[in-house]
């Protein structure tokens, strides 16, 4: 037994170690350990790259831009209609639009619910929404075809929930400025139409003249279904203040800025102004205390007290208005309409009987300033004739309307000097045979300033002014020899 053991090991490995006598025992071990580490290696890596990826069916919402189409094209994309994506076998539905006017046509958004594969690994987070074997990102143009219409959207989300578009209802105010013609179409209620649907409504309405009377300043109030892109929109548009927004209908098309985008409530305040103007002495009658100035419906200025004086053209009249005048507020400073109201700016005052502009004298009152007092003033006119001094008498008065504003007290005359040259060259002064110096003592109507100064019938007055009066039909100029200002 032991022989042949012997026998057998000799035919395995000879006397240099080699395995039948052909390779190395140590070779063979590290070809061995070689290829094991080879096919673990193998074994690895088909492992890893084993399918370990999950494919479910499921649904998106995503959110498309379809660019502007025609009117026709617009009004058919409606939520409910139904399209079959390229590689899906299954119908999308669009479940929201809107639709905004971009100048050149309708724009048109919408959402939409699409099925299609998600295919989620193991090893990652992300996930593929796939169409077929295309798979779906934002930026991407997907063609919409229904049996009414074929367009183009651009893909601007895709979400997992949310049917509909984030859209919502937002009150805003926008200023116009508009020819008189147009703005007479506006009223509230007026709607905003797109597709025939109604996008806007205007809530509140107030109207302003212009300087120029044939254009006119809109406040107007809106309610309007606006989208958020990043942004709250409005037809195209970021709905920020000093913005471009439009609003239209069939009758007239209003394109303005955005003034307030918070409230569509339009806030105006009433506020006293003293107007000064001139106007002929036929007018004068038709100006009375109570008259309105009124557009659109409603008062803008209403007259609260009127005074009316002489000037130095007998047929024109000085008119002093204390009005009433809505206004607005814009950072701080006071509108009327678009026209800021500083002092010597004009308010506009038109009624049946007259138009006219008042500058502005006085902001936050209506009366003249000053307090009233009646003082003496010593009033002189000279080298007149004797027909023209005794038409003056004691008591006479100027009165225009019903304001006195003068009363002579007394009177007296006495010839005029004239200076007369003799043949000797010498001069001499000497009476006028008939011409009278007249000298009036008076009680004047006047407004005494805080700084003690004097007004008389709303103007400045001094020794030594020229001043017109009017004593019923007689009108005559008068030097002011002497003012009792104590």
């Amino acid at each position: 037994m032991s022989g042949l053991g012997e026998d057998e090991e000799m035919t395995l490995l000879d006397d240099e170690g080699r395995l039948f006598g052909l390779v190395n025992i140590v070779d063979l071990l590290v070809i061995l350990l070689v290829l094991a580490v080879i096919v673990a290696g193998a074994a690895l890596l088909l492992s890893g790259s084993s399918d370990d990826t999950e494919t479910t069916m499921e649904t998106r919402h995503v959110t498309m831009d379809l660019g502007t189409q025609p009117d026709f094209i617009a009004e058919q994309i409606t939520a409910g209609d139904t399209f079959e994506p390229r590689g899906s076998d299954e119908p999308a539905t669009i479940t929201d639009v809107y639709r905004y006017d971009n100048g050149g046509g309708t724009n048109v958004i919408v959402r939409a619910t699409i099925r299609g594969t998600v295919s989620a690994s193991e090893s990652t987070s992300a996930d593929s929404f796939q169409l077929g074997n295309t798979e779906l990102r934002v930026g991407q143009s997907v063609p919409l075809q229904t049996a009414e219409y074929s367009v183009k959207g651009k893909l601007t989300q895709i979400q997992r929930s949310g049917e509909e578009l984030p859209t919502q209802q937002t009150e805003f105010t926008m200023e116009a400025t508009v020819p008189a013609g147009t703005a007479d179409e506006v009223s509230i209620g007026d709607q905003y139409q797109i597709a025939g649907e109604t996008v806007a409504e205007i809530t509140a309405l107030q109207q302003f003249p212009n300087m120029n009377r044939s254009a006119r300043t809109l406040l107007v109030g809106v309610s309007a279904q606006t989208i958020d892109r990043g942004g709250v929109q409005f037809s195209g548009s970021s709905l920020q203040v000093g913005e471009t927004v439009l609003f239209r209908n069939n009758s007239y098309q209003l394109t303005g800025n955005v003034a307030n985008r918070e409230t569509s409530t339009i806030e105006t305040t009433e506020r006293p102004f003293l107007l000064e103007t001139t106007v002929p002495t036929n007018i004068v009658g038709d100006i009375d205390t109570g008259d309105q100035y009124r557009l659109g419906g409603e008062t803008l200025v209403r007259i609260e007290s009127t005074t009316i004086y002489a000037t130095d053209e007998p047929d024109q009249r000085r008119v002093l208005l204390g009005v009433s005048a809505v206004t607005r507020d814009r950072d701080g400073t006071v509108l009327f309409g678009n026209q800021e109201l500083r002092l010597g700016q004009s308010i506009p005052i038109q009624t049946a009987e007259y138009d006219l502009s008042g500058e502005i004298i006085r902001r936050g009152t209506l009366e003249q300033a000053g307090e009233p007092e009646a003082i003496t003033a010593t009033l002189t006119l000279r080298d007149v004739r004797p027909e023209l001094s005794s038409a003056i008498t004691v008591g006479q008065t100027e009165q225009i309307g019903d304001e006195t504003t003068l009363e002579i007290v007394s009177k007296t005359t006495e010839p005029t000097e004239v200076l007369v040259e003799t043949q000797d060259g010498n001069l001499y002064l000497r009476d006028h045979p008939r011409n009278l110096d007249v000298e009036l003592d008076t009680e004047l109507r006047v407004q005494r300033l805080d700084d003690g100064s004097i007004q008389f019938r709303g103007e400045p007055l001094h020794t030594g002014d020229t001043i017109p009066i009017e004593l019923g039909q007689l009108r005559v100029t008068v030097e002011v020899s002497e003012l009792d200002t104590r």
